[in-house]
């Protein structure tokens, strides 16, 4: 329940109140004022999105929203939900894989390349697309094998950066589908690099962060407009990789990962000229996490360090950390698409969680 007051002729929301208590400055949780004879509440904390309900497993490799649909693919299945959470059955992406990207060009959805184990690593280049009705279709293969890929959004493109070309080979290579999937290669990535983060935002497609051939974790950022120009106007706070990307209300945000040799709780924010500005940290340092943005909250779910977690935490467009409820089940590998008012985060094979905003 939210409370203003004015300041220079201007409404603003108070975040929080505190009391004197014994020369201590307590926080209000709740107050209440005398309506009738009868107290009302008109003022609590902010709190983040709420937790709304459990979904059978999804898959748990990647995800993509829409606007119509949340779709989440895996090695041997996919599945699609509308914005009244009904599960539609859709076909299993056409070949096994793990660990590819998916983005959105036009009205496709798209899911590239990944890996499989087939007699030892297998690379591929293979992309499958989803329309407006959720038929699959494969699109022009990569222009090379892909494994550790990104993939963001630019105008009507979906940009994929390639990752490792092959097991012990990283790459800088970018490939752009138009929303006629034709492919084409725009200028490579500033630095070669594997499992960067990928986000689109503000008709940018923006890859930061990943790992070289020797998984030493990268800050390089990276931005593709939407005439797939590149600039490289900064970089994050620290070399990161496996983290997640998030935008919301002319904010993006890159929270988790590994820095360093161990997991992280860093979040870096940036506005939407791609300044870095200072974001409060994760309640924990984890990896493999899942996010999604729903109506100005941008939550970051689950991941792992040497153990899986359900935390989750929730950021407004001030970026100001909320609390949010935990995800039903623990999981170290969760991916995360939003559709209507709903988030929704696959839990690699265990039950899947909607939150709602």
């Amino acid at each position: 329940m939210a409370v203003y007051v004015g300041v220079n002729g201007v409404a603003r929301a108070v975040r929080d109140i505190y009391v004197g208590v014994d020369a201590l400055a307590r926080r209000v949780t709740k107050a209440y004022v005398g309506v009738d004879g009868v107290a009302r509440l008109f003022y609590a904390p902010a709190r983040g999105p709420s937790r709304h309900m459990s979904l059978n497993p999804l898959p748990a490799e990647s995800a993509v929203g829409t606007g119509q649909y949340a779709i989440f693919a895996s090695s041997g299945s996919a599945a699609a939900y509308d914005a009244q959470l009904t599960r539609h059955t859709i076909g299993s992406l056409s070949s096994m894989r793990t660990d590819h990207a998916s983005a959105m060009a036009g009205d496709y959805a798209l899911f590239a390349g990944g890996w499989r184990i087939s007699g030892g690593v297998v690379l591929t280049r293979v992309v499958d697309a989803y329309d407006a009705t959720l038929t699959r279709s494969t699109a022009t293969v990569l222009s090379a094998l892909s494994q550790y890929p990104a993939a963001a959004t630019a105008g009507s493109y979906a940009l994929i950066a390639m990752g490792n070309s092959t097991t012990s080979n990283v790459v800088g290579t970018v490939n752009a589908y138009s929303d006629t999937l034709v492919r084409s290669i725009p200028t490579a990535l500033s630095v070669a690099r594997k499992a960067s983060m990928g986000a689109s935002f503000g008709g940018m497609a923006v890859f930061a962060g990943g790992a070289n051939a020797t998984n030493d974790p990268l800050s390089d950022l990276d931005a593709y407009d939407a005439a797939l120009t590149r600039t490289s106007p900064t970089s994050l706070s620290g070399g990161c990789s496996g983290g997640a990307a998030c935008a919301l209300s002319g904010r993006l945000l890159f929270g988790g990962g590994v820095r360093g040799a161990s997991a992280s709780a860093a979040v870096d924010g940036f506005d939407e000229s791609l300044v870095r500005t200072a974001a409060p940290a994760l309640s924990a340092a984890r990896s493999g996490l899942g996010a999604a943005a729903i109506n100005g909250y941008a939550l970051f779910a689950g991941g792992g360090t040497a153990n899986a977690q359900t935390v989750v935490d929730a950021y407004d467009a001030r970026l100001t950390r909320l609390s949010a409820e935990p995800l039903f089940d623990l999981s170290d590998k969760v991916r995360g698409a939003a559709i209507g008012p709903y988030a929704l985060f696959s839990n690699n094979g265990s039950l899947a969680t909607v939150y709602r905003a």
